[in-house]
């Protein structure tokens, strides 16, 4: 058992003159809104939605650069504005989702004899929903304001844990030394799968969704292996 347990961390440790690969953490921003069936037919409108994103990138290199995993935790979601009756005045709303999200891209760089590496990016992307609240602000005409605030867990059912997506995304990697590089990136994505949104009881209020995410970010990158 040592000498096994030596060979694999002397496997591990060892330098290599083949294997390479980057790794970088990605800070950033994710401006999000929902395609949602229903809300035209129900006089709603919906906006946008801004939240967090921090991803961990990991890029293979054996001889050229074009493929990497991506694995972010990154908030989705919207805000929307519905008209109501005499009574109730109208309904402002929010919905806040958190995914732990995988992804598979496709990295297509732009060759150039500087330290500059401007690149596309296309993919798809798994997400497991980690957390999720829905807030609202109700007035009515005698100006009583409501305010409510629940998790999700007390409105959706285990179907809508899931988001699948696909990605498109443009960036520029810039070599601030010879292991260590700045990395700018701009994704676009879409649901490619119905989130549905229903209660413990059935209703007419049931509905679908699709998200829609910009997401802007930015961090440091390093190379390792030579």
């Amino acid at each position: 058992m040592k000498l096994l347990l030596s060979g694999l961390l002397a496997v591990m440790f060892a330098p290599s003159t083949q294997a390479q690969f980057r790794a970088t953490i990605y800070p950033g921003l994710t401006v999000s809104r929902a395609s949602i069936a229903s809300a035209k037919q129900d006089n709603v409108s919906i906006k946008n939605r801004t939240g967090r994103h921090l991803g961990l990138s990991l890029q293979p290199v054996p001889n050229q650069r074009n493929f990497l995993v991506d694995v972010a935790i990154a908030q989705r979601g919207f805000e929307s504005h519905a008209a109501e009756d005499d009574v109730m005045g109208f309904l402002d709303a929010g919905m806040s989702m958190t995914y732990l999200e995988v992804a598979a891209h496709g990295k297509f760089r732009l060759a150039t004899e500087t330290y500059i590496e401007p690149h596309g990016i296309a993919g798809v992307y798994f997400g497991r929903r980690i957390g999720c609240s829905v807030s609202a602000n109700i007035e009515g005409d005698d100006d009583v304001a409501a305010r409510l605030e629940v998790d999700c867990q007390d409105l959706l059912k285990d179907e809508a844990t899931t988001d699948l997506g696909a990605v498109l995304g443009v960036g520029l990697d810039t070599m601030l030394s010879e292991n260590v590089f700045f990395s700018f990136q701009t994704l676009v994505s879409h649901s490619l799968k119905n989130i549905e949104l229903r209660s413990e009881e059935p209703s007419d209020g049931d509905t679908t969704l699709k998200h829609r995410a910009l997401t802007i970010r930015a961090g440091v990158g390093m190379v390792f292996g030579k």
